[in-house]
């Protein structure tokens, strides 16, 4: 979930089927969650050219917990 400033309320991402989802104009902090279940649940967050930036393992941290400066992140696959 992150605050959408041109709409005034709050807009929420769901990555529920497996694969990489690229993402456009995130900036700046925000928060995330993980908390998928199952074997092949690890979050892995990219850069520009596909560069490995950081594993966010399942239910770690718990959601809304961690910070993120999403501005290097240009995508997200939810599973390995």
């Amino acid at each position: 979930m992150v605050w959408d400033h041109s709409a005034d309320g709050w807009e929420v991402f769901r990555f529920d089927r497996c694969a990489t989802y690229a993402l456009s104009n995130w900036e700046g902090s925000g928060f995330y969650g993980d908390n998928q279940t199952g074997g092949r649940a690890t979050a892995t967050f990219y850069g520009q050219g596909g560069r490995w930036l950081k594993n966010v393992p399942i239910n770690a941290p718990p959601a809304g917990a961690e910070s993120q400066d999403w501005s290097p992140v240009w995508s997200i696959r939810n599973c390995y």
